[in-house]
């Protein structure tokens, strides 16, 4: 999959004249995007933010904006018509759109999973006008539609570092994006469920969102959010008795916190379901040594995206979730508990299969897989795996 990103938040001159920077790449923007035909863009300014009441004004021609294989940037500049510039004018909230057309466009769980990876999609991106107020935090938003069944939340929405970002923590990767489009598809309306979202995989982990008692979810490498909101918003809609709360836990490095805990705050209130974020490094974890959130409770489900592209931290990450094991025997009144855990990778290079080898050693059980077709347009075909292991 590829995303237009900003490389810098947008000019606004007095003339008045919007001018615009960005690029369109791959997840980790180590790839520009070299479609087979050019592929036209639409630039939107939306007065009033994202709300159902914004006023959408298009700032683009056809024609003017059009992404072509070799193209390296591009430098769109717009004059804006005045109904925008009375909204700057009176510190109003106004976002500019940048999209390519439906057919091509990742802006939903549907469209994203229906492609069946063998159309390449583009996700859009937003970005706010007059609300970088911090110069050390520019940042562009990923807005992605789960579709009907969802409630409250239906669009999730993820602020990204804007240019090279300051930590991959701090920014959109395609493992988390694609496994919250399968599972926010498992609770759609018989009829209309996706293929991907059928699967073996998809089924467990729905089933154990979907408990008759409270359920405890802890996620490991969070970055921006992505899988841990995802999966909060899907348990929220699933969610038929209140009182039985699930708990999501995301945790990562300390440079990770800010954005995600803004991308928390993002969300409207999730009926049945709280969420909560809390530090962790894999060297502390593989020793047990855990924040006092993590070891408040017993986790029913472990789970983490995009975290197996390092090999170096492998060693920690499986010590971490033995650990955490280690802290759910410790915490049980009765029976010896079980451990799910579950982990979705795009696999970027072959070394990363070193982590089922660190798995068995460890003695969790593999119980179920499945993979989804990612959409990529103008390269080989790709997927992201999905894995369900256990330990008790």
């Amino acid at each position: 999959m590829h995303y237009i990103r900003f490389l810098r938040p947008p000019k606004v001159g007095q003339t008045p004249l919007i001018e615009l920077l960005f690029i369109i790449s791959t997840d980790l923007g180590d790839s520009l995007l070299i479609p087979n035909e050019p592929i036209e863009l639409s630039v939107t300014a939306h007065i009033g933010g994202s709300s159902p009441e914004a006023l959408s004004v298009p700032l683009s021609r056809k024609g003017q904006v059009v992404w072509k294989a070799g193209q390296r940037v591009l430098k769109p500049a717009f004059r804006p018509p005045a109904v925008v510039v009375k909204a700057l004018a009176a510190c109003q909230d106004v976002q500019i759109c940048v999209a390519p057309s439906k057919v091509h466009s990742a802006y939903s769980a549907e469209s994203i999973l229906r492609s069946g990876g063998g159309d390449g999609l583009i996700m859009p991106v937003w970005i706010s006008l007059n609300r970088q107020v911090d110069e050390d935090r520019q940042v562009s938003t990923r807005k992605l539609h789960f579709g009907q069944g969802i409630g409250s939340a239906s669009d999730l929405e993820i602020a990204e570092d804007v240019g090279e970002p300051k930590s991959l923590a701090r920014h959109v990767w395609d493992g988390g994006v694609v496994t919250v489009c399968g599972l926010a598809g498992t609770i759609q309306r018989p009829g209309s469920v996706p293929e991907a979202s059928q699967g073996p995989w998809m089924q467990a982990v729905k089933s154990i969102l979907a408990g008759d008692r409270p359920v405890h979810v802890l996620e490991l490498g969070c970055g921006v959010g992505v899988l841990g909101l995802g999966a909060a918003v899907v348990a929220s809609a699933m969610c038929t008795d209140p009182s039985q709360e699930t708990v999501v836990m995301m945790t990562d490095l300390e440079d990770a916190e800010e954005q995600v805990r803004s991308n928390i705050s993002r969300l409207p209130r999730l009926e049945g379901v709280q969420l909560l974020y809390e530090n962790l490094d894999w060297e502390d974890g593989r020793r047990g040594n855990f924040g006092q959130a993590v070891t408040s409770r017993a986790w029913d489900l472990v789970m983490f995206s995009d975290c197996t592209y390092n090999v170096d931290v492998l060693p920690a990450l499986v010590e971490t979730l033995s650990a955490l094991h280690a802290a759910n025997v410790a915490l049980a009144s009765a029976d010896r508990p079980t451990t799910k855990v579950f982990l979705a990778t795009k696999p970027r290079h072959s070394s990363e299969t070193a982590v089922f080898d660190l798995l068995s050693q460890h003695r969790w059980v593999k119980i179920q897989e499945q993979t989804i077709p990612l959409p990529v347009m103008g390269d080989e075909p790709q997927q992201v795996e999905l894995y369900l292991f256990e330990k008790t």
